[in-house]
């Protein structure tokens, strides 16, 4: 009899059940983009380096221009790498949008490398040295320095 219930209990049990799955933490990607010349010809041959924000909730991509922050959603590019960041980072590089909508462009001090060497740095990235490198050689900076 006791075998008998031991069977019972034992068909009864759930068998070679997997473990229960969690589900995946959401995917936050800062994404740097530069062209190596500007296709309107603004600013000749300078070039332009911008960012995208994009995470389950966000989407956005902007550049810093003399006019100000604009969606940059629409240029192509040269040269892009995304970085997988925290949901924290991803704040912090937010955060630097707001910090840029009442800024003045300067070139050389405020400009599109800055804005994105201050994103960089937000989402705890060492940034190069803007100095006299094209948009695209400073991205292609970024990339060696903060390489895993």
């Amino acid at each position: 009899m006791l075998i008998h219930i031991l069977a019972w209990l034992i068909s009864c049990m759930p068998m070679h059940q997997p473990p229960p799955t969690k589900p995946a933490p959401p995917e936050y990607t800062v994404t740097f983009y530069a062209n190596i010349s500007d296709t309107n010809g603004e600013f000749g041959w300078v070039g332009h380096v911008w960012v995208s924000f994009n995470s389950p909730q966000i989407q956005t991509v902007v550049g810093f221009y003399p006019s100000g922050l604009s969606d940059d959603s629409w240029r192509p590019y040269d040269v892009s790498y995304p970085f997988s960041v925290s949901a924290e980072q991803f704040q912090s590089g937010l955060a630097v949008i707001d910090a840029y909508r009442n800024k003045h462009y300067l070139l050389g001090f405020s400009d599109c490398r800055g804005f994105t060497a201050n994103v960089a740095q937000a989402i705890g990235l060492t940034p190069p040295s803007t100095g006299i490198k094209s948009p695209a050689e400073w991205l292609g900076a970024l990339v060696q320095i903060n390489r895993p």
